[in-house]
């Protein structure tokens, strides 16, 4: 086997482990995404079905921070998304 060619196949290489390794990253965000999305989509019917059920804002503060682990800032803006409500601070 000629330099050229065991360069070209070590290229070829490279390439295919590349390829392989952006896919698997790829593959990894996109679950991490999809993740997000649903526990997301889960904090807007939470936040709808409490607010249908008149509950108070700052019960379902408090429970979007127990249930979901939010931070009381990420709470709030979450409320405020979904409920259609401005929190006063």
């Amino acid at each position: 086997m000629t330099y050229k060619e065991q360069m070209d196949q070590e290229f070829q290489r490279g390439m295919e482990k590349g390829l392989e390794e952006g896919i698997e990253k790829g593959i990894e965000k996109g679950i991490e995404k999809g993740i997000e999305k649903g526990i997301e989509k889960g904090i807007q019917i939470f936040i709808a079905d409490k607010v249908e059920e008149n509950v108070p804002m700052e019960t379902i503060l408090k429970k979007l921070q127990d249930l979901f682990g939010l931070e009381p800032e990420k709470a709030k803006e979450y409320c405020e998304r979904f409920s259609g409500q401005q929190m006063i601070s």
